[in-house]
């Protein structure tokens, strides 16, 4: 498995660099956590210690090598849907679906 071995960002994307030379990235529409949150924020990571993997501890958040490699960009109607759906529903206990009819 390749190792994560550099991350940095631009106005509107993640870019990784493997241990193979390659450079990957994904727009930050596809981690909302990350697209909301302030350039020091998303500056304040580590990868694991595995390379597979980047951590947010401020964020709680997570991302694994093998997400840099979807070609899908991402659609804002439908990752809503995914993402809450992905976290177990809204934070106040709404089943996902029952959100996505107000939404």
């Amino acid at each position: 498995m390749e190792k994560i071995v550099k991350v940095w960002f631009d106005a509107n994307r993640i870019f990784i660099m493997t241990d193979a030379g390659e450079t990957l990235s994904r727009p930050l529409e596809a981690f909302p956590v990350l697209m909301e949150a302030t350039e020091q924020a998303r500056l304040d990571f580590k990868i694991g210690r595995f390379g597979d993997d980047i951590r947010w501890e401020g964020l709680d958040e997570d991302i694994h090598v093998s997400s840099f490699h979807e070609k899908a960009e991402p659609n804002p109607d439908i990752e809503i849907g995914e993402y809450l759906g992905n976290k177990g529903g809204h934070p106040i206990g709404c089943p996902p679906l029952l959100l996505l009819m107000f939404i």
